[in-house]
């Protein structure tokens, strides 16, 4: 956020003498001034979120969500149009990547090994979704979730 406060003020600088310039009669106030040069805005700044076209949104576990021991955690998503290919990608609290899935269109959904536990000694793992095109270029990514053991 940035936060641009102007402060001016009704000064005798403030006034355009037309006379002096041959173009009236008399003096005219213009406003106030201010002791400094005002800089242009070229930025944009501000608005709110908006929702990403072509976004994967997930469904399930939510975030933060603990596994059930001894019974299996099933991750899933709302499918994009023009994937070729879904990437499911589950990675350890260090970014390593500890799975890799390629599923078709259709599917929407990945069942997670009950061995992944045993590729980490972390308390947790995250997961996100790729969506892939007919040349395994990465069309949209989702967000991360993490599943706690």
């Amino acid at each position: 956020m940035v936060l641009l406060r102007i402060e001016t003020s009704a000064d005798i600088e403030s006034t355009s003498n037309l006379a002096e310039v041959g173009a009236g009669p008399a003096p005219v106030p213009t406003g106030g001034v201010a002791g400094f040069a005002i800089p242009p805005l070229r930025y944009f700044v501000g608005g709110a979120p908006h929702l990403r076209l072509n976004a994967i949104h997930l469904l399930s576990p939510e975030d933060m969500t603990s596994a059930t021991p001894g019974k299996p955690v099933d991750l899933s998503w709302v499918e994009i149009p023009g994937g070729s290919l879904y990437r499911v990608v589950v990675i350890d609290p260090s970014n390593v990547i500890l799975l890799t899935a390629l599923l078709r269109p259709g599917v929407g959904a990945y069942r997670l090994p009950p061995w992944i536990w045993t590729k980490t000694e972390a308390r947790n793992v995250s997961w996100s979704i790729e969506v892939l095109d007919d040349n395994s270029d990465v069309l949209s990514k989702s967000e991360w979730r993490t599943v706690l053991r």
